[in-house]
C-alpha cells in the first residue's frame, strides 16, 4: 500500500461518512439542516450523492481496496471515525453549565466560541 492509497481511502472514508447526514437530512424533509446556510431537502439529497460518488472514487478506483487488507480497512476507518468525531463536535450541543470555561474564563464556554441566544434571561 502506498500512502497515495492511504491518504485516498482515508479521505473515502470522510466523504462516506459527510454523505450520511445530508442524505438524513434530505430523505427526512429537514429543509434548514444545523450546518452553513441553508439548503432544501433536494439539495440534501444531491450533497449525499456526491459525496458517495467521490467517496466511491477514492476507495474502490484508487489501487486494489480489499477488505481483508487490515491496513485497507485501517485507513478507511480511521477516516470514518475522525469525520464521525468531528460532526458530532460541531453539530453536538452543550448545555450553558456544563461547567466548561471558554479562554477568558467564563464558564459555559466553547473555546471562544459564541452561540446565538434562544431566548432572553427572563424567559429562563
Amino acid at each position: 500500500m502506498t500512502i497515495i492509497q492511504w491518504v485516498a481511502w482515508f479521505s473515502g472514508g470522510i466523504f462516506f461518512t459527510s454523505s450520511v447526514p445530508h442524505g438524513v437530512n434530505g430523505l427526512m424533509g429537514l429543509a434548514k439542516p444545523p450546518g452553513f446556510g441553508l439548503s432544501s431537502s433536494s439539495e440534501n439529497v444531491l450533497w449525499a450523492a456526491l459525496n458517495m460518488v467521490v467517496a466511491w472514487l477514492l476507495i474502490l478506483r484508487v489501487g486494489a481496496f480489499d477488505l481483508r487488507d487490515a491496513h485497507a480497512v485501517a485507513a478507511l476507518g480511521l477516516g470514518v471515525l475522525m469525520m464521525s468525531f468531528t460532526l458530532a463536535r460541531y453539530f453536538g450541543k452543550l448545555p450553558p453549565d456544563a461547567g466548561r470555561t471558554d479562554r477568558d474564563g467564563r464558564e459555559g464556554g466553547l473555546g471562544g466560541l459564541e452561540l446565538p441566544r434562544v431566548c432572553d434571561d427572563k424567559f429562563a
